[in-house]
């Protein structure tokens, strides 16, 4: 008797099989540019694999983005039809939005899964993407949240109110394209050469948006087009917690925390249940800040207590320390950044003035100490100092300070002041 592993393993392969007739690009890249195209049917045999796997799993699997005839196909599929028929319009009308009519955008295969996300990825063509979808608000439809490619990588996007600050990878040459989306209004961000494997500095200044995504394309010198294409993550300043203050990153406090537990349960924040990706993650959103990016290396992850431990870093021209972390200690619970050491740079003590949070600081190094919206300092090798920010909150606070040398981070020291 075949058991359910043994059915989904059977209908993932007839799936893989399933084919559409040669002209199929044809009539697609004709929708493109055409609202009133023809309705094109689900091919037979793929339409009974997908009804087959919509029953076992609950997932819908389609190959040629089909208008019409998935509504008659079944009734056992979690997604409800008219969800699954409105991801062809959102899909047409993203890439007729971002590509030239010239392109060859290839085979959609879609998977729908379930009710909240849906998946398009494209072969046969030069289109190198693969689109992430969810359903629009009270389910009118479906809009693409985010795109990504084997071709070109965008690495933490991060935007606080005043700056879009983030990366990108090539992985081929060709011609990269950056576009910045600025609470729905698109600002051209430039078009430069890109080497294999080269890493570019992005940035704007942006100043009160609620939100900001960040678009590359790639044009490979062998006619190849990738996008990718993420929303900035939004970093609050501190003093607009509304929570206990018990953490530095990725939010400082409860309430925040409690966000991103719900994202990790939900699946789409699985890094931040590794205690050794969330020190990474700290590092990468902290060091791109205003500079030419500071590459780094962590290390093990090494346990205190069933709670609590630490990473070691070392920064490619920098000091070297430790992240340290902390989680409650439940399987399934987040970890989050309590601190961070240097070998550079020390937090001494901290302190409330009547109008500042002041930390005093111990370097080994000469440069620029930064904190957020504090007035930098100038510090010499062996010099003790002292920053301040304004306006902080009672209680405890999220001290980050950084060791500049021009637009290089030599060290790094964080604690809850």
């Amino acid at each position: 008797m075949m058991t359910d592993d043994d059915i989904r393993s059977m209908l993932h392969t007839k799936a893989q099989e399933a084919t559409v007739s040669d002209d199929a690009w044809d009539k697609i890249a004709a929708r493109l540019g055409r609202a009133d195209a023809p309705v094109r049917d689900l091919p037979r045999r793929l339409a009974l694999v997908g009804v087959a796997a919509a029953a076992v799993a609950g997932t819908v699997v389609v190959a040629n983005l089909p208008t019409s005839n998935v509504a008659h196909t079944t009734t056992t599929t979690s997604a409800p039809t008219s969800d699954v028929l409105g991801i062809e319009p959102a899909v047409s009308a993203w890439l007729a939005a971002r590509i030239p009519d010239s392109v060859h955008v290839g085979m959609p295969h879609v998977t729908v899964n379930g009710r909240d996300t849906a998946t398009v990825r494209f072969t046969g063509g030069q289109l190198a993407t693969e689109l992430f979808l969810q359903p629009l608000s009270g389910r009118k439809g479906w809009g693409v949240v985010s795109a990504a490619s084997d071709f070109v990588l965008i690495d933490n996007p991060t935007y606080d109110g005043h700056e879009l600050v983030a990366s990108a990878v090539a992985e081929m040459d060709g011609q990269m394209t950056t576009t910045y989306i600025v609470d729905g209004k698109e600002v051209p961000g430039g078009t430069r050469r890109a080497t294999h494997t080269e890493q570019r500095a992005l940035g704007s200044p942006i100043e009160g948006a609620q939100a900001v995504t960040v678009r590359v394309v790639l044009v490979t010198t062998e006619g190849v087009t990738a996008i990718a294409e993420m929303p900035a993550q939004m970093r609050r300043d501190p003093a607009t917690a509304v929570g206990s203050m018990v953490a530095v990153w990725p939010a400082t406090d409860s309430a925040g925390l409690a966000v991103f537990q719900q994202d990790a349960d939900a699946g789409r924040r699985a890094d931040l249940l590794d205690p050794q990706a969330v020190a990474g993650g700290f590092l990468s959103s902290l060091l791109p800040r205003n500079e030419t990016p500071t590459s780094f290396s962590i290390g093990e992850f090494q346990r205190g207590d069933s709670t609590s431990g630490e990473v070691p870093y070392t920064l490619s021209d920098g000091s070297s320390g430790t992240v340290l972390v902390r989680t409650t200690g439940e399987a399934g619970r987040i970890w989050y950044v309590t601190g961070a050491t240097s070998d550079t740079l020390e937090i001494l003590t901290t302190r409330r003035e009547e109008t500042h949070l002041v930390a005093d600081v111990q370097s080994k190094a000469s440069g620029t100490l930064t904190w957020t919206n504090a007035v930098s300092v100038r510090v010499q090798a062996g010099e003790k100092v002292s920053i301040g920010r304004p306006d902080t909150p009672l209680g405890n606070y999220p001290v980050v300070v950084r060791l500049m040398n021009g637009k290089r981070t030599l060290a790094i020291a964080a604690q809850l002041g």
